[in-house]
């Protein structure tokens, strides 16, 4: 392969990569933006959630076949480059229907007060939103609400969960760690 092919096709491949770089750190942003969890459907957050990691994983496959370029011309290369924009494509249609629920203004009306509530506590430093506890937290008619924080990685996750009592509550929070007494509220009451 000649040195004036072998260069363009590392280009090719570079500007392919960062255009799946530029999708993959949006699409982290919106993962971990808790404006966004609150907003979006599940099944739509647990879409773009799959698209990135299928995404990423196309990207690192590419990346390893862009380091080995000089010693051996793959196939593999054009399977991953097209199989690479055609996530970027989907992620791109999903940012589109999110849009388009903005602008809607299809918004749990519920699920976001809920996350308002929750965020005004007192937590550690910043916190995600677990769109799965929300969901089920905000459809309960249990209106005792206990906050718990786990560390995934390195992002600190806010689970929560519907209780019918106060005691309930309380004591759910002694037992579990990354609970406290004031991560404990009525949902219904003001505060």
């Amino acid at each position: 392969m000649g040195d004036l092919m072998l260069e363009r096709i590392q280009e090719n491949l570079l500007n392919c990569l960062q255009d799946m770089d530029d999708v993959l750190n949006y699409c982290l942003e919106i993962l971990s933006n808790n404006n966004v969890i609150v907003l979006i459907e599940k099944p739509l957050y647990h879409q773009f959630k799959i698209s990135y990691h299928h995404l990423s994983k196309v990207r690192d496959e590419l990346y390893d076949q862009y380091l080995n370029l000089e010693n051996k011309l793959s196939l593999a290369i054009l399977d991953l480059t097209l199989e690479g924009y055609e996530w970027i494509e989907f992620i791109n249609q999903l940012l589109m229907t999110v849009e388009d629920q903005w602008i809607n203004g299809d918004i749990n009306v519920n699920k976001y007060l809920l996350a308002q509530d929750i965020l005004n506590l007192k937590l550690e430093d910043k916190v995600i939103l677990d769109i799965d506890d929300l969901d089920l937290v905000s459809n309960s008619t249990n209106p005792w609400i206990c906050v718990y924080i786990v560390q995934e990685g390195s992002l600190n996750i806010c689970h929560s969960v519907a209780w019918k009592t106060k005691q309930e509550a309380l004591t759910f929070a002694l037992q579990m760690s990354g609970c406290r007494r004031d991560y404990v509220f009525n949902r219904f009451q003001p505060r």
